[in-house]
């Protein structure tokens, strides 16, 4: 039952709050160097990545102000040994998608979201569901929400 409501209330606030739920947004963030994208949305969750390549290098400054000028908070920044270590969902999240081995000079940015991830089974949640991974000139967004 509390899945059903859960999920039910995901999908309300899904559809009625559009790019800001799903991460569209992200599409107008320098958007002439998005090289690829992906948006896997359902009833039980979903997923959004981007992937930019720059000739420049991407500013924190620039990616944390654009995240909070749609509605999305950023909490923090960590290495990837920082991510291995810790033991949470959002830790988890990133690391079952992720070889954070390939990431060790890499900065990542954590963000708080509209919707929770969940993992039912461990009666686990979350809302530090949306990544950015900042290497150089290049830039990944992975954004995870719903069931896990």
């Amino acid at each position: 039952m509390k899945r059903h409501l859960t999920v039910l209330l995901s999908i309300l606030i899904f559809t009625s709050c559009g790019n800001s739920i799903s991460g569209n947004f992200w599409k107008d963030f320098k958007s002439k160097e998005i090289k690829t994208e992906n948006f896997d949305h359902g009833p039980y969750g979903g997923t959004s990545e981007i992937i930019w390549k720059s000739n420049e290098n991407f500013k924190k400054s620039e990616i944390v102000k654009f995240a909070e000028e749609n509605n999305w908070k950023f909490v923090g920044e960590k290495n990837s040994a920082e991510i291995q270590k810790a033991n949470n969902l959002s830790s988890r999240i990133l690391s079952d998608k992720f070889d954070l081995d390939e990431y060790k000079n890499s900065r990542i940015l954590i963000f708080k979201t509209d919707l929770l991830t969940i993992h039912e089974d461990e009666n686990l949640s979350t809302q530090e569901n949306c990544f950015i991974i900042l290497n150089k000139n290049k830039m990944i967004l992975y954004y995870r929400w719903g069931d896990y």
